[in-house]
C-alpha cells in the first residue's frame, strides 16, 4: 500500500489541464508538478521492481533513465536528492519509488502533502496503466467546448513559438474536431471500465465561471478538504511550482486570474460556417456534455 494514493489529472490539449494542475497544486495538502510522465515511460522497463531484479542494479539503472526523462529538468531536483529518493523505498515496488520521487519533490519545497497528483495530455491514452501501477488513482478529466479548443490551436500555432518544448497541433476545423473527437471518446472508454469512485469529468467552463462550487465538487471527490488558495492559483511563488517560464509563450494566462471570455472564443473568432463544420464532425459530443449547439454559449 502506498503512503499516499495519487490523482492524475487528464484531457485534450488546451482544454485547461494546465489550469486546473496548478489550482491542485495551490492546495495545501497536495503537490501537482510540472509535467514529467515518468511514471507511465518508465513501468515497462522497470515495472518489476523485485527484490532481485534490485540487487542487480535496477534502482542505479532506473535513477540514471531518469537523467535523460523528457521534461525531468523542469523539476530542478538535484540528483542526490533523486538518488535518496529512489533508494529510501529499496526492496519496495516500482510504484512506491513513484510515491517517494513525488514526495521527495514535495519536500525540496517545504510542504507536507497527504496526496500528489500528475498532469499529462501524455496519459489521455495512458490510463489502463496508470491504474495497474495505482489501483486506487483517482482520473480528473477536465474537457473544454472543442470549437473554442480549435481557436487556442489557431492561437498558439501562429504565435511563432520558439520554445524547444512548443506544441504541434492541427489548425483545420476537421484536423481540430477529429483530435478533440478521439481524445474524449480515448478516455470515455477507459473510465467505461473503472469504478465510479475513481472517475470524474469537469468542464473548463464551470471552472472558469462557477469556480467555487465547481472546486469544492472535486475536492470532495478527491477526498480534500476545501482550501481557496485554489482560487489564487496564479498567485503562486514562482519557485513553487509555477509553469516554467520556457512554456511563458503558450501559457501565459495560466499567470492571471479567470478569463470569462475564453470560454466563447469561438462565437469571435470562427465563422459560421467553421462552427457548422466542427458541429458536424463532433456534434454529438457537444450534446453529450451540455454545449450548445449553432453558436450558442452554455
Amino acid at each position: 500500500m502506498l503512503p499516499t494514493s495519487p490523482f492524475f489529472i487528464i484531457g485534450n490539449p488546451r482544454s485547461g489541464t494546465t489550469l486546473l494542475r496548478l489550482m491542485c497544486h495551490a492546495h495545501p495538502d497536495t503537490i501537482v508538478p510540472q509535467e514529467c510522465a515518468f511514471a507511465a515511460w518508465f513501468a515497462k522497463d522497470y515495472g518489476d521492481w523485485s527484490t532481485a531484479s534490485y540487487q542487480n542494479g535496477q534502482a542505479e539503472a532506473f535513477f540514471e533513465a531518469m537523467q535523460s526523462a523528457y521534461k525531468w529538468e523542469l523539476w530542478q531536483m538535484p540528483p542526490k536528492t533523486l538518488h535518496e529518493a529512489i533508494f529510501s523505498v529499496q526492496h519496495a515496488s516500482y510504484p512506491a519509488v513513484v510515491d517517494a520521487i513525488y514526495h521527495a519533490y514535495a519536500a525540496m519545497h517545504g510542504r507536507t502533502i497527504t496526496r500528489w497528483g500528475d498532469k499529462n495530455n501524455y496519459y489521455l491514452s495512458q490510463i489502463p496503466t496508470l491504474q495497474r501501477l495505482f489501483p486506487g488513482a483517482q482520473f480528473v478529466h477536465i474537457i473544454r467546448d472543442g470549437r473554442s479548443v480549435g481557436c487556442d490551436y489557431r492561437g498558439v500555432m501562429a504565435s511563432q513559438i520558439d520554445s524547444m518544448y512548443a506544441p504541434k497541433l492541427p489548425t483545420t476545423i476537421e484536423g481540430i474536431a477529429t483530435e478533440w473527437g478521439q481524445n474524449i471518446k480515448t478516455v470515455e472508454a477507459a473510465f467505461a471500465d473503472l469504478p465510479a469512485a475513481q472517475c470524474h469529468t469537469i468542464r473548463y467552463e464551470d471552472i472558469v465561471l462557477r469556480p467555487e462550487a465547481t472546486l469544492r465538487t472535486l475536492c470532495e471527490f478527491l477526498h480534500l478538504p476545501w482550501s481557496d488558495q485554489m482560487l489564487r492559483y496564479w498567485a503562486i511563488d514562482a519557485d513553487s511550482g509555477k509553469e516554467p517560464a520556457e512554456f511563458k509563450q503558450w501559457k501565459a494566462m495560466n499567470d492571471k486570474p479567470l478569463q470569462p471570455s475564453e470560454t466563447r472564443r469561438h462565437l469571435a473568432e470562427l465563422t459560421p460556417a467553421e462552427i457548422t463544420e466542427f458541429e458536424t464532425h463532433c456534434g454529438d459530443i457537444l450534446t453529450r456534455y451540455d454545449y450548445p449547439l449553432g453558436g450558442a454559449v452554455s
